[in-house]
């Protein structure tokens, strides 16, 4: 998993980094604008989010109210910044140790724990590529250029300029997994 971030507007952020973007060659991309709440903007507080064992990373759209960051630095996971959205990742990868690393479970049990409002979502990427997700209000797009997903069709507002083929739309805390073969 390649991670690329900055603490810039998408506008700047792409004309800053735009050799590098070029240079990666990738089959899934997941980008993150944070609007703050929780944790002020710094690079640690700055998505996407790689766990412990370098397997994972993490996107998410949302407030939450967790209080298990402590709990889990202290069973020796890394919790470098102030947000929720790292504490969930790294309660993915304590629910995965439990589950006997069965990702299914892990995700259920997730979406159990930690409910996105309106307009959240939480995307997992695979090192092996896959992407598991859940939220509510979810757009998930597909074309023939490939499949995006957004918190809410809004975040791909004139991406698509109407041309769409296939729009799902998944209700609060819909578990999806997205391969290279589709949508399951």
């Amino acid at each position: 998993i390649h991670v690329l971030k900055d603490i810039l507007s998408p506008e700047n952020f792409n004309k800053i980094h735009n050799g590098e973007i070029s240079d990666i060659e990738a089959n899934i991309i997941m980008g993150h604008n944070r609007m703050p709440s929780k944790g002020p903007v710094t690079m640690e507080n700055s998505h996407p989010f790689i766990g412990c064992n370098g397997k994972f990373s993490l996107i998410h759209n949302g407030t939450e109210n967790l209080t298990e960051g402590e709990f889990l630095k202290a069973k020796g996971h890394n919790i470098m910044g102030q947000t929720d959205s790292e504490v969930i990742l790294h309660m993915f990868e304590e629910l995965l140790e439990t589950e006997g690393y069965n990702i299914i479970f892990a995700v259920q049990k997730l979406s159990q724990i930690v409910h996105v409002r309106e307009y959240g979502s939480i995307l997992i990427q695979t090192k092996a590529g896959d992407i598991w997700g859940f939220g509510a209000s979810l757009a998930i797009v597909k074309d023939s250029n490939g499949i995006y997903i957004s918190s809410d069709l809004h975040g791909m507002a004139g991406l698509f300029d109407g041309k769409r083929k296939y729009n799902y739309e998944m209700g609060d805390n819909t578990i999806f997994n997205l391969t290279k073969d589709g949508i399951k």
